[in-house]
């Protein structure tokens, strides 16, 4: 049974993350939070200075819920005076256009993608032949020919543009998620609208040196190993650079359930945390050393966090470590869920907005779930020999952690990796032998000899790793997807798995009713789902910007339709709808017009498309650069009596418009076409008319 005196930290960072949880969402001003906290802090005072000790124990419930209340409006204050909404001088309010901006590169540039991309930090503004203070915090998007370095100050021409909300319903929320990491705006710049006006800034920062020691890594690497997957995955796990993994490898590890032993994380300071205790151990026996071995330790977690760039993952396990560290040299023998939670409380006081950051929470929840249940699951099986007990406690470890992630994985990602024991037994002792080994390789990289027998080592290691791993990928039903559960879901899994762990570990077997609730409710909010989607008839024409996508829904069957279905399109429809879809928990099939025919009742006319759905007639039309607006091309479609008109393609001249769809209604301009027509002047004639470019998502309820 936990005894929650011993556990201060864990009553103080709830308490603190409650509140920033609660006011993030219910958006209460800070002003009107301040009466609350004086009264709670008033209470608290006063039963801590005039309740005697003899008294104490029949006042404690008072004490604690005050107590409990101030730092819950403390959380509360807090993340509202930290929403970069509040900050004055803010990017976010400011209204006009800018004509020129100054701002500064305040993290590595990103070249993976088809677009240079710089972090960038503006201070001060152009507009109305005047400058002024901004604050605020940019994404840029250069030429990959030629682009800024970190510290580099920059003049940019022209306005950033504000990150849009998203497009269509339940797509990723890109502005919010930008929004935590305190970005409001992007800018695509073309070249030669941005002038360097300064080198030298920052290269003597914290942020500086790091990457300069992330520059010093990667070279040396570069320069001791040949083979490129052995070379991209000692990159990935010794600095965090992911982009020279291959495509084919890379997906290889998400469908295996091991991508994340490729993210730098506290896994990796964890394994050097248990190289470090082995190598010391000698030195610290001994009353004398054992201050300096402690001191050393510290030391090497510092310096393997400066060269993975200080990633927030390092960051987070390495404050803990060093926590444990120094509560060993205090002779504080406290519990190790003390540590967690107080380097969780003090990364939320430094920024409370990362309690939404998905690889915060994934991070803390894994290891809560090694602390918590790694223990339970390792004694359920007893080995008297060394090597299946270990390969057991390795099982038991990926469990614990998977189990910890559970809720998160399947609400964010909505799937489930059904092989990630198998795979995680091969990944974690592979990711702890070179770790190890790459670190090793770092520190006598000017010994030759060394060198070149680490590099047969690793490049032997990873080509068996990856041969072995691309099995796993190759064995049937490895990727359960897709999963979807909301939030409210999510919240009863963990009400669920925390019970399950109060259950084994008091053996108070009414606790069991506390699961099988949750569990409960979560198979009813599924069902009843399901229920209400199976009543579902809907046309929608999504909003993706140059693509024409509409989908059919009839239940919990749909059917979407796209012109054409190239690679590019498919992402973008993954991207753009299939949250909806899954969220619905639809079962969708894709068409284009190669294969319509085969899977609804449909028929072109002049190569646009007449397809009949549930009673309705739906005319997807067709524009053409060369024949824009000619009656000749849609007489015959037109003359029937359609429900829907779906204009796609290229229209650019409305002037004969009215006079071809006179007559019609529920007229839909899909977004294939530009934001840029004249949409007004064709609205003032035509009130049925829709435009998904400018209006969003067109969803129609369909009655037969």
């Amino acid at each position: 049974m936990l005894y929650w005196i011993r556990y201060p930290f864990i009553r103080i960072a709830i308490s603190f993350a409650a509140g920033i949880l609660v006011n993030y969402h219910t958006r209460i001003s800070a002003f009107f939070l301040l009466g609350p906290l004086l009264c709670s802090l008033i209470i608290f005072y006063l039963s801590r200075r005039y309740v005697s000790k003899a008294h104490f124990y029949n006042f404690n419930i008072y004490i604690s819920l005050s107590a409990f209340s101030t730092l819950f409006l403390l959380g509360s204050i807090y993340v509202d005076t930290r929403d970069i909404s509040n900050v004055e001088n803010h990017l976010i309010k400011q209204e006009g256009n800018f004509e020129y901006y100054l701002t500064q590169v305040i993290e590595a540039p990103d070249t993976s993608g088809r677009y240079c991309k710089v972090l960038s930090r503006i201070s001060r503004a152009r507009s109305d032949n005047k400058w002024q203070h901004i604050r605020g915090k940019v994404l840029l998007y250069l030429p990959k020919q030629e682009y800024p370095h970190f510290g580099k100050s920059l003049l940019i021409c022209g306005p950033p543009q504000k990150i849009q909300p998203p497009k269509n319903p339940d797509e990723f929320d890109y502005q919010k998620y930008m929004h935590i990491k305190g970005i409001s705006h992007q800018h695509f710049i073309k070249p030669g609208r941005y002038f360097e006006i300064d080198q030298g800034v920052g290269k003597s920062s914290l942020k500086g040196l790091t990457l300069r020691i992330r520059d010093h890594i990667t070279r040396i690497l570069d320069k001791a190993i040949k083979d490129s997957n052995t070379k991209a995955i000692m990159l990935a796990l010794l600095t965090g650079q992911r982009d020279y993994i291959d495509n084919g490898n890379y997906n290889t590890f998400i469908q295996t359930g091991i991508i994340h032993v490729l993210a730098i994380s506290g896994l990796h300071v964890g394994i050097i945390y248990i190289f470090l205790v082995f190598l010391f151990k000698p030195i610290s026996r001994r009353k004398w050393s054992r201050f300096f071995s402690y001191s050393l330790k510290i030391i090497i977690l510092i310096a393997f966090a400066f060269m993975t760039g200080l990633s927030p993952s390092v960051m987070r396990a390495t404050l803990m470590f060093i926590i444990m560290i120094i509560g060993e040299m205090l002779n504080r023998n406290s519990h190790i869920l003390n540590s967690v939670f107080s380097s969780f409380f003090l990364l939320l006081v430094i920024n409370p907005l990362k309690l939404f950051d998905v690889g915060f929470q994934l991070s803390y929840s894994a290891v809560l779930g090694i602390i918590l249940f790694q223990p339970l699951i390792y004694q359920l099986v007893k080995f008297r020999f060394i090597i299946p007990n270990w390969i057991w406690k390795l099982i038991s470890v990926s469990m614990a952690a998977q189990l910890g992630t559970l809720p998160f994985s399947i609400y964010y990602f909505k799937q489930f990796p059904t092989y990630f024991l198998l795979g995680n037994i091969l990944a974690i002792p592979f990711v702890t032998l070179v770790t190890i080994l790459g670190f090793v390789l770092v520190l006598t990289s000017f010994i030759p000899n060394l060198t070149y027998v680490i590099v047969i080592i690793l490049q032997f290691l990873s080509g068996l790793f990856i041969k072995l791993i691309s099995v796993i990928k190759s064995l049937p039903y490895g990727l359960i997807k897709p999963l979807q559960i909301d939030a409210f879901q999510a919240l009863l899994m963990i009400v669920m798995i925390t019970s399950v762990y109060f259950l084994f570990k008091t053996r108070i077997w009414k606790i069991i009713l506390i699961s099988f609730g949750c569990a409960t409710g979560i198979i009813s909010i599924d069902i009843k789902d399901k229920i209400k989607s199976c009543q579902e008839r809907y046309l929608i024409v999504y909003n993706i910007p140059k693509i024409s996508c509409m989908e059919l829904v009839d239940g919990r069957s749909s059917l979407i339709v796209s012109k054409e279905l190239t690679d590019f399109v498919k992402d973008k429809i993954n991207y753009h709808v299939m949250g909806h879809v899954i969220k619905r928990k639809r079962n969708t099939e894709l068409a284009d017009y190669s294969n319509i025919l085969e899977k609804i009742p449909a028929r072109f006319l002049n190569g646009n498309l007449l397809i009949c759905w549930n009673g309705k007639s739906i005319a997807i039309l067709k524009g053409d650069e060369k024949n824009l607006n000619k009656l000749s091309e849609y007489k015959g479609l037109l003359d029937l009596n359609i429900d829907f008109l779906v204009i796609s393609g290229l229209w650019q001249d409305m002037e004969y418009f009215p006079n071809f769809a006179k007559g019609k209604e529920n007229i839909i301009f899909d977004s294939s076409n530009s934001h840029m027509l004249p949409y007004p002047k064709v609205e003032d004639t035509l009130d049925s008319i829709y435009f998904v470019p400018v209006h969003g998502p067109y969803i129609r309820p369909i009655n037969n």
